[in-house]
């Protein structure tokens, strides 16, 4: 079956409302023994994760949490992260999605500009330690004796709760202190819960992504049960997780990555998400092998590590059916380079998939490369971005989209800041929509920099790259990578009488910010050689392209 057929009838066919209490108890109803969770030894079906998950949110409501409450969920890909998530949703919580990679002032912006008022998170995770940089990034926290928090600096959090080994007083102990709580409270029982999840209806609020925005701050993208669950549903047909599915899931579920690929197919058809809690290949590999995974949602570049492994060790994967091998039609016939789709497009205001085409089906001749049709929900127009214009088919300019799977909006941003005023999303994707309403992905219009799937805000590296000592000036801006899509290249000025150290600048803001927002080259030039406009402001697109330029001549350090 052709993608808009597919995709129509899987729109209709979603027997209960949009809603994660709704979704979750057609899951346990569904699959209720089936294995769930697979986490090393650790092995629990739908109906241990029902039962669990509830005696969590129970404890949740138990401490004082009501709809709407802003819980912030900083722990790695795992068990506890799903459980967790899980709980909250049920009782009606809008749970922050924290990324796992924060460095304490990310923490610290993470928790005050989305209001968190209960933080539920990992002690640490191979080398990250999330107590230390909470006390880093909390003034204060340290002197807290009580988990009862009262923080100046942060003042609507009032409790954080830690899984793993902790001694500090600040925190309550996970999951343990949540049972207790609901043990506690008389009536707080599974009849009770069930009350409250009937109260949570497809226009709440779900979810909070950060992402990386044009400012120097991430942005927080709202989604509500509905519009999350309308864009999951839809998708499957594109994933094609399937009953019985083992799936590792590389990719964080503090991005839209994880939820798409991994955790909402296998709440949809019955899967079994499978975890690893080692990022090095070999045990990765070891647990593809011994849980005999059968689909891999992983980047590129993972997946070549991965089957070189297998390779090496002559082992038997014949099992994984997704991962490995390239596209394939109905017939299991691979399509050849010149038949095959540029992959979907999405982004994280649309959670995922706007435009898109079944792995399975073959460009039609002339529209290779092409990202795709409408997903249902979803309106598409062409827009010259300097009149507002609506433009015609074959016409390039700005995509812009709106519908029933489109964000709630960005967290303290007004409507008219966001939408247009019939609705639309400008997205900054320069794209072109031909005849047959395939869509062709040309260029970001804006300056954001998208490197192995994350978006980078530039503004943000250089704020930090600016406050450090002897830099006048950072400038930062992305140039072409063949593994990752592009690379985050900073262009700095000294002062007058400084030496920089370009390894020292990086391995700073690697201390500063996220690994991956850490520029690949960091270049020093003076003042004089930066090209600007009348109004003084760096030329970044000439910057960019003498950078690479330089670095295809050997004259810069590839980075």
């Amino acid at each position: 079956m052709t993608l808009q057929p597919l995709l129509a009838r899987k729109a209709e066919t979603l027997d209960v409302p949009p809603a994660i209490p709704a979704i979750f108890r057609r899951a346990v109803e569904r699959y209720g023994e089936q294995d769930f969770i697979i986490d090393g030894d650790r092995r629990m079906t739908f109906a241990d994760v029902d039962r669990v998950s509830g005696q969590m949110a129970r404890g949740l409501i138990a401490l004082g949490l009501g709809k709407s409450a802003r819980v912030g969920l900083l722990m790695p890909n795992c068990s506890d992260w799903v459980l967790n998530w899980l709980a909250a949703s049920r009782m009606g919580a809008l749970v922050v999605c924290l990324s796992s990679l924060y460095q304490p002032r990310e923490i610290d912006y993470g928790l005050k500009h989305n209001d968190v008022d209960t933080l539920l998170i990992s002690s640490r995770y191979l080398t990250h330690d999330y107590l230390d940089r909470l006390e880093k990034a909390l003034p204060g926290l340290v002197e807290q004796r009580s988990p009862d928090l009262c923080l100046e600096s942060h003042p609507y959090l009032r409790r954080i709760v830690v899984w793993g080994d902790c001694d500090r007083a600040w925190a309550l102990r996970g999951p343990d202190d949540l049972f207790a709580a609901a043990e506690a409270r008389p009536g707080m029982t599974e009849a009770f819960l069930a009350n409250v999840e009937a109260q949570v209806t497809p226009a709440d609020d779900l979810l909070i992504v950060c992402t990386s925005g044009t400012t120097a701050n991430p942005k927080s993208v709202l989604h509500t049960h509905g519009s999350l669950i309308r864009s999951q549903w839809t998708n499957t047909p594109l994933v094609d997780i399937r009953r019985g599915d083992r799936v590792y899931n590389g990719m964080p579920f503090f991005w839209v990555g994880g939820f798409q690929r991994a955790l909402m197919p296998a709440l949809f058809e019955g899967a079994t998400l499978v975890f690893c809690d080692q990022a090095d290949t070999a045990a990765v590999v070891d647990t593809l092998l011994n849980e005999r995974v059968s689909f891999i949602n992983a980047t590129v570049d993972a997946c070549r590590v991965f089957r070189r492994e297998i390779i090496r060790r002559g082992a038997d994967a014949s099992f994984i059916r997704e991962g490995f091998d390239p596209p394939k039609d109905d017939n299991g016939q691979i399509i050849p380079q010149a038949r095959r789709t540029g992959g979907p497009l999405g982004m994280t205001e649309t959670f995922g998939t706007h435009s898109g085409e079944t792995k399975s089906e073959p460009a039609p001749p002339g529209k290779e490369g092409n990202c795709g049709r409408p997903m249902p929900n979803i309106e598409r127009r062409i827009v010259d971005p300097e009149t507002g214009a609506v433009l015609g088919p074959g016409e390039k300019g700005e995509l812009w989209v709106r519908g029933t799977t489109l964000m709630r909006g960005y967290y303290k941003r007004e409507r008219h800041e966001v939408f247009t005023p019939d609705g639309f999303f400008r997205t900054g994707d320069l794209c072109v929509i031909d005849g047959d309403d395939y869509l062709f992905f040309h260029a970001r219009l804006g300056e954001m920099i998208k490197t192995g799937g994350a978006n980078v805000a530039p503004r943000e590296v250089e704020v930090v790259l600016a406050a450090m000592p002897g830099v006048r000036e950072a400038i930062v801006f992305g140039v072409p990578d063949p593994r990752r899509g592009e690379a985050v290249v900073a262009v700095v000025t000294p002062t007058v009488g400084a030496t920089l150290d370009p390894e020292e600048l990086r391995q700073k803001v690697r201390g500063e910010l996220s690994a991956y927002k850490a520029p690949s080259l960091v270049v020093v030039m003076e003042d004089r050689d930066i090209p600007r406009t009348d109004s003084a402001k760096p030329k970044k697109h000439e910057l960019r392209e003498r950078i690479i330029r330089q670095v295809a001549e050997g004259a810069a350090p590839a980075g």
